[in-house]
């Protein structure tokens, strides 16, 4: 689990009949994670941010459009709820270590889907906040049993609870 730096990806993949593709459409993804810890005298309290976009173009298939909701992205929506053209997140987290082997967190996102960038709409944002519990199974590599729950918020509301290793993000 990271616990400091910084995680930044970039991807772009063209995807055509010509090379034995179904449909011919691109993908562009654009992912950055910032981790801190926040005091020397407690080493494994972190604070981590997100920031995720998922662009497609033209044919896109629907399973390859862009989707927010489940364990990792806008946690308290079931995944894939929400699926578009394009998205847009953000999420927080502050993981905080109770205990040698026990921890917790609290966390929350935004964000949404839109079928033209020209529609994004911030009044339409979706919003999730949830705590988790974190029991650590592999002390040397900071590896956790994650367990969540969350409330999705906005003009549709859900909310749902997350079984996993490792962190969300």
């Amino acid at each position: 689990n990271a616990s400091k730096g910084i995680f930044a990806e970039f991807t772009h993949g063209f995807y055509n009949k010509t090379f034995g593709s179904s449909s011919s459409f691109m993908l562009t993804k654009l992912n950055f994670k910032r981790y801190w810890i926040l005091s020397a005298q407690r080493p494994n309290d972190v604070l981590a941010v997100d920031f995720f976009t998922r662009l497609s173009w033209n044919d896109t298939p629907v399973l390859e459009l862009s989707a927010l909701g489940g364990p990792e992205v806008l946690r308290g929506f079931r995944e894939g709820r929400f699926r578009d053209r394009y998205s847009f997140f953000s999420q927080i987290e502050y993981r905080w270590q109770a205990l040698d082997r026990i921890g917790f967190v609290f966390f929350g996102g935004v964000g949404d889907v839109t079928d033209k960038l020209s529609n994004l709409d911030f009044s339409n944002m979706k919003y999730s906040v949830g705590t988790g519990l974190r029991l650590k199974i592999v002390k040397s590599e900071n590896l956790n049993i994650r367990i969540d729950y969350a409330f999705g918020l906005g003009k549709i509301s859900d909310q749902n609870f997350y079984l996993g290793i490792a962190e969300a993000f």
